[in-house]
């Protein structure tokens, strides 16, 4: 996982292009465009960090 903050309206691909993880970005691209396997596993890892990230956010909102 590559620790960067993208917001949605933004492309993945163009924010760590031009970040200082652009060098790991594109060698993970390459990996990803030649292992099936892999691809389906960063694909699984990205679900569950969004999943969590959003039930966390989701538990630490202030009730009204």
């Amino acid at each position: 996982m590559i620790p960067a903050f993208i917001d949605e309206s933004e492309a993945a691909d163009h924010v760590l292009s031009q970040s200082a993880f652009e060098p790991v970005w594109q060698v993970l691209k390459a990996l990803r465009a030649h292992d099936r396997r892999l691809a389906d596993e960063l694909d699984q890892l990205r679900l569950s960090a969004s999943i969590r990230l959003s039930w966390n956010v989701t538990r630490t909102r202030p009730r009204l």
